[in-house]
């Protein structure tokens, strides 16, 4: 199961219950399954990430370059997959973990079914410029659009704390003269009779069948209008087959080239990041601080700190829960609450919870909150 280059829809509206669909609880299955209805596995909005690629000084015959190559240096998962959607001055790009989603399908006991595997931000009609939060299949989304550009998006499973909403705006690139008085009401999801974008690589392959079919009808009008025109069509359909099979191997190692070229430049870069981290940082003091900062919100053994990370410029924690759930908003008021941790997000799944901050630079965090309130 893959994505796609190219979609086709009946003339029946949209419907996300006709079709399978994975949310950070797991998979749900269709409501109905009548034949071909059901084709698609939709991606919550909270199973992917999303990243906007300016392209306005990107000539549009190198545009697909760009792209690909944008793509294979942005790795946020060990093995990740990628849809593009185009927009006027770039393109959205969003990424989710192909591992988890393939297990998904297995456990949803579809994996032997032809499924298209979707983010629900393709069934989403562009919203008008300025702040938009809408409702997703599960949560809430805030998308900031520009000139027909989503130049920024952040999800949250519940309606966000003040601070949370703040933070948003500060990093949205909305003009601050333009922030709402308050939390905006979020608009009801609409749906699209047929998605947006493609996978990398689909609107090549698109092109490529457009372009193949006229040249097959330039060829039968000089096959009819004389045999010396079908012969030299005849030579010329055999170099152009060479022609594409030699593309498709050059593509071929190239692909596997920029893949591997994606995959050191994403460890590197995640390397030279930690690395700078806690050279400006006391490590043992940080994570003191989260440990002391959760010892205070439950009982000792019931956050266990499973894995450290650090990407996309934040520290990230994966915690395992034993025991009675602790309220995300009490985890983001108390991490905010030290001056060395900023735009905190946490989503807990289950007996998982993952959390993400900012981390403020400096020699001793601690040390320089002490200094302030003396």
């Amino acid at each position: 199961m893959t994505g796609f280059a190219f979609l086709r829809r009946d003339a029946e509206s949209f419907s996300p219950a006709r079709q399978f669909r994975q949310l950070s609880g797991g998979a749900e299955v269709p409501d109905t399954e009548a034949g071909a209805a059901t084709k698609y596995w939709i991606l919550a909005r909270s199973q992917y990430r999303v990243k906007f690629l300016a392209l306005q000084h990107v000539a549009a015959n190198r545009r697909d370059g760009a792209i690909k190559l944008e793509l294979a240096g942005w790795m946020p998962f060990a093995n990740t997959s990628h849809y593009v959607i185009p927009q006027p001055a770039g393109a959205l790009l969003l990424a989710w973990d192909a591992d988890a989603v393939a297990a998904a399908i297995g456990a949803a006991g579809a994996a032997n079914r032809e499924l298209s595997i979707l983010p629900e931000s393709a069934l989403h009609p562009a919203a008008a410029d300025g702040l938009t939060l809408r409702q997703c299949l599960e949560g809430m989304e805030a998308v900031v659009q520009a000139g027909g550009n989503t130049i920024s998006s952040l999800w949250w499973r519940e309606v966000p704390a003040e601070q949370d909403w703040m933070n948003f705006l500060r990093t949205s690139g909305l003009d601050s003269s333009r922030w709402p008085n308050s939390l905006p009401v979020a608009v009801a999801a609409q749906w699209l009779p047929q998605p947006l974008g493609h996978a990398p690589g689909g609107r090549t392959l698109q092109l490529a069948g457009r372009e193949a079919w006229a040249v097959g009808i330039l060829a039968f009008a000089f096959a009819v209008a004389s045999l010396w025109y079908a012969n030299d069509w005849r030579r010329y359909a055999q170099a152009m087959a060479a022609s594409e099979q030699h593309l498709a191997a050059t593509e071929q190692e190239l692909d596997g080239i920029l893949g591997a070229r994606g995959t050191a430049l994403s460890s590197l870069v995640r390397s030279e990041s930690v690395a700078a981290l806690f050279n400006r940082t006391d490590a043992l003091n940080l994570l003191a601080n989260i440990s002391r900062i959760f010892s205070t919100l439950a009982k000792p053994g019931t956050l266990q700190l499973a894995e450290v990370d650090w990407r996309d410029q934040r520290l990230v924690l994966l915690l395992n829960v034993n025991g009675p759930p602790v309220s995300a908003t009490e985890i983001v008021k108390a991490l905010e609450a030290n001056p060395a941790f900023r735009e905190v997000q946490v989503n807990p799944d289950g007996n998982r919870m993952r959390v993400e901050l900012r981390v403020i630079a400096g020699d001793n965090p601690a040390k320089t909150a002490q200094e302030k309130k003396s």
